[in-house]
């Protein structure tokens, strides 16, 4: 996998530190499509897709399917590569968001 950017290590630290810029990106981030969503924190963790299929015990073109918008992806799925990824599935109501 590539290298850390300095806008990555930049928003790492930024998260890590300002509490409320946390907040607005956890809002921000859970509005994204859950494609987009996949794909970041697999970037963010610095994963291949290959990588994170063998940690969601998943073949790799299901991975890069997942990571296109257009892609129905079953809810089991989604749990196992959340599950490689550190993540957890919610359901957040959208008042919470607004």
């Amino acid at each position: 996998m590539k290298s850390v950017s300095g806008f990555d290590e930049w928003l790492k630290t930024t998260l890590r530190k300002n509490k409320d810029f946390r907040r607005a990106y956890r809002v921000e981030f859970s509005a994204l499509p859950i494609s987009t969503q996949i794909k970041i924190l697999r970037r963010h963790k610095g994963l291949s897709q290959t990588s994170l299929a063998r940690r969601a015990k998943r073949p790799q073109p299901e991975i890069a399917r997942a990571e296109r918008p257009d892609y129905n992806i079953t809810v089991n799925t989604l749990n196992r590569i959340a599950a490689a990824l550190g993540a957890k599935l919610a359901i957040i109501p959208q008042e919470a968001l607004d």
